[in-house]
């Protein structure tokens, strides 16, 4: 192996174990920051169905043990490790009668090693965040649901409020105007009038001219 390959891998380990504590410190903060939407999220949640009916209160309260266990989960997240960064910078001095070959070789097998150690505290970190995140999602996505179906509901039921009131104003409305027309359906009417038969007061009249007229 020549030194210019030497070089190149001793380059590429070193990357390769940056990122892999910059991937670190990223999960950290993505933890924290979903953490923080999540308490807030929950106690919003549960004042929007305050008013709901029972078994929608009853399913928030189950959906918000879903959402604690994320949260649980993202909080191990964030505790804090060890990371293995490479060589120690306290022993640099005993590299300083090493050629430049062995140097890059040595800064490989500790960057090697590293990367190793790393990778299992990384693999359990993601774990935990991964199922954490997808225990708060699912949570606020049913969350959602039950807010929409309890906003359904209320609109059902004042429709159906609007409908029974506006049919019992009908109603009155009907009874009022059959009230109007005939009140008394069983009140005696007067019989006909015959104008021949009507007695007439002659005040000034003559009887005959009357009847002339």
């Amino acid at each position: 192996m020549t030194d210019k390959s030497i070089e190149y891998i001793a380059n590429k380990s070193k990357e390769l174990l940056a990122s892999q504590i910059n991937s670190y410190r990223s999960l950290h903060q993505k933890a924290s920051t979903i953490i923080a939407v999540s308490a807030l999220f929950a106690p919003f949640f549960l004042f929007l169905v305050e008013q709901a009916q029972f078994w929608i209160r009853l399913a928030a309260a189950i959906l918000v043990v879903p959402m604690i266990v994320g949260i649980i989960l993202l909080l191990l997240t964030l505790r804090a490790r060890k990371l293995a960064q490479g060589f120690d910078e306290s022993n640099l001095g005993d590299l300083m009668n090493e050629d430049l070959k062995e140097v890059h070789k040595k800064e490989i097998a500790y960057n090697k090693y590293s990367i190793e150690q790393n990778n299992s505290i990384l693999i359990s970190q993601n774990n935990r965040y991964n199922r954490g995140v997808a225990f708060i999602i699912g949570a606020i996505i049913l969350s959602i649901g039950l807010v929409l179906t309890d906003t359904i509901i209320k609109n059902n039921n004042s429709d159906n409020i609007k409908t029974k009131t506006e049919d019992v104003m009908t109603d009155k409305e009907k009874n009022k105007t059959a009230g109007t027309t005939d009140s008394n359906p069983n009140k005696e009417k007067l019989p006909d009038v015959d104008p021949k038969k009507v007695k007439h007061l002659h005040e000034g009249v003559e009887p005959e001219k009357e009847s002339k007229d």
